[in-house]
């Protein structure tokens, strides 16, 4: 039995501690995934919060044949989805500096070398983030959080086939915007 399993036994048997674990294990994963959609750090929390609470309420209609982190992450999809809906907010309208990551400091490589992988990382993020938020959701599922097909098919309530060939447009589209950046980078410092 795996731990989610036997943690979910646990809550369900009546220990409430044991759902503790469960936020601790997913607390970032959920957080990712809605920020991705809501772009609003202080409503992310929130409505993660909100997405933890569903789940435990939930948790006996739980089928433990399916992974947990998936069906946690359709929870978490389908409440940012609901989230944005009824804040009626302007998705156009966001704080970019809420949604970068940002690399620690790395003192074994040399200053130059660590200024360009957070360059070229912001660059990534940047051009993620300016996706719509279904697409920034799908890259991050798939590369950040290495989500398999059929797990994002299942969180996003698509075909595997639709996930496929977005991820082959997105990718092309990533390549060709970061390319692009990079060449007027070039040009900029000649």
């Amino acid at each position: 039995m795996n731990e989610d399993i036997r943690h979910i036994n646990m809550v369900l048997a009546g220990n409430h501690k044991a759902y503790a674990k469960l936020v601790q294990k997913y607390e970032g994963y959920v957080f990712t995934v809605v920020n991705r959609i809501v772009y609003n750090r202080e409503e992310a929390e929130e409505a993660a919060q909100d997405v933890f609470i569903k789940a435990f309420k939930t948790l006996k209609s739980y089928r433990q044949s399916a992974k947990f982190s998936t069906w946690l992450y359709r929870i978490a999809y389908n409440t940012a989805i609901d989230y944005t809906r009824k804040k009626k907010r302007n998705i156009e309208s966001i704080d970019q500096d809420d949604r970068f990551y940002h690399l620690k400091d790395n003192l074994h490589q040399g200053q130059f070398e660590q200024l360009q992988h957070q360059q070229r990382e912001q660059y990534i993020n940047e051009l993620i983030n300016n996706l719509p938020p279904n697409d920034g959701l799908l890259i991050s599922l798939f590369y950040l959080k290495e989500q398999s097909i059929e797990e994002i098919a299942a969180i996003m309530n698509l075909s595997i086939s639709n996930i496929k060939v977005k991820l082959f447009r997105l990718r092309k589209k990533l390549k060709l915007e970061l390319e692009k950046i990079l060449e007027h980078e070039a040009k900029e410092l000649l």
